[in-house]
């Protein structure tokens, strides 16, 4: 056999099959999604707390609004476009960084060479996390919704 015959020549060579190769890239792109998956996980915990931070200095603002009139779908829309203004910001710092730093530095990072980024791919990116963004306002609707707009002042003064 050729593996045989290799480890004659190269005795101090360790010999892979390609189905240890094959074992070896698969628990290496398991660990890579674990870790990157727990740096999401971090990263959407520090971003939810930010910005029920934020949202929740302006429930004064949004109980005013609803006091004088508003319909709380208006309300909400103007929570959403809050949030939405708020996050589009990193999401477009982030991408510049990207674009800028990725030959000296992220392709490094990345385990298969050769990723070209189109701006269809950012584009998925921007719109996967302001649809997350949503999901997250979710408690914040509620809230509002819920709770009388005297509350929700009284909470803030």
């Amino acid at each position: 056999m050729p593996a045989d015959l290799l480890g004659e020549i190269f005795p101090e060579a360790i010999l892979l099959t390609p189905e240890d190769r094959e074992y070896t890239d698969e628990a290496d792109s398991v660990f890579g999604l674990q870790d990157a998956v727990i740096c999401y996980v971090i990263e959407t915990i520090a971003f939810i707390l930010l910005l029920s931070y934020v949202l929740k200095a302006l429930d004064s603002e949004n109980s005013v609004s609803v006091i004088t009139g508003a319909q709380h779908s208006s309300v909400l829309a103007l929570c959403s476009a809050e949030a939405v203004i708020i996050s589009i910001i990193p999401i477009i710092c982030s991408i510049i960084i990207h674009q800028l730093l990725y030959s000296s530095f992220f392709e490094k990072l990345n385990s298969s060479g050769g990723i070209v980024y189109q701006p269809e791919d950012y584009l998925m990116i921007c719109l996967t996390m302001i649809c997350a963004l949503i999901v997250m306002l979710i408690p914040t609707f509620v809230r509002i919704i819920r709770r009388p707009p005297y509350e929700l002042h009284r909470s803030q003064v």
